[in-house]
């Protein structure tokens, strides 16, 4: 493990011991939870510290799995129209608290368990930070299945690179977002210079369902550094 990448792992930690400590004060009834490794830490972080209070839903199906493995209550989605709180990572976040989310292939229940909930909290590490979204990774879009290719050749047709996401290891063909869509990965060169317009062009695609620039969600911005904890308010 490099320097970097210890420095990366010591913030991540500070910055989840810090919305586990806000999530103890607010005594949220209700907690929605999004993906990705660093919430996969603050399930492990809320094991060690017994946060057993509130009831869980969750935006992929691999956090609900492992929140009922730690013993945890977790709801089905389908219960629900309102959650107190919702906790999410990023995936970049520039300097207007706007996003990047759902690489991981989760974006479209993230984003609708964010949109209801009465507060939102996103945590990060420094290394997420990024002058224009876009510009250290894709933009994730989740596609119907039949409209991906077209999608694509739209996207190119505008100028955009684009590619549909493929699985890895294990399996051979598309990689499946967690509500059946097609994850196409959208690139832009620099970075975005109107997310806002960009996000506009994209949903009026026919076939994209949602995209993974996350405009205006930030409640409270929670970012870690090796040392110390910033806190962040739209």
């Amino acid at each position: 493990m490099t320097s970097f990448q210890n420095d990366l792992g010591k913030a991540r930690l500070k910055a989840v011991d810090e919305v586990l400590r806000i999530v103890k004060l607010e005594k949220p009834r209700i907690v929605g939870l999004g993906s990705g490794s660093t919430i996969s830490l603050l399930l492990d972080r809320m094991a060690d510290l017994g946060l057993n209070d509130p009831i869980f839903a969750c935006s992929s199906l691999g956090t609900s799995l492992k929140l009922s493995s730690y013993g945890f209550k977790v709801l089905s989605l389908e219960s629900l129209d309102w959650i107190d709180l919702y906790v999410d990572s990023a995936d970049e976040v520039d300097r207007n608290l706007d996003m990047v989310k759902g690489r991981g292939g989760c974006l479209t229940l993230e984003k609708i368990l964010a949109s209801n909930s009465s507060k939102r909290i996103f945590v990060v590490d420094y290394g997420k930070l990024v002058d224009k979204l876009g510009s250290k990774g894709s933009i994730p879009l989740d596609v119907i299945p039949q409209a991906a290719s077209m999608v694509c050749r739209k996207l190119r047709s505008m100028g955009f690179k684009s590619e549909i996401r493929t699985v890895e290891k294990g399996k051979f063909g598309p990689l499946v977002s967690d509500i059946g869509g097609i994850l196409v990965d959208l690139y832009v060169d620099g970075g975005v210079d109107d997310p806002e317009e960009l996000d506009r062009k994209l949903k009026s695609i026919p076939g994209v369902i949602e995209t993974g620039l996350f405009l205006g969600y930030v409640d409270l911005l929670v970012i870690g550094y090796p040392d110390t904890v910033v806190l962040k308010r739209r």
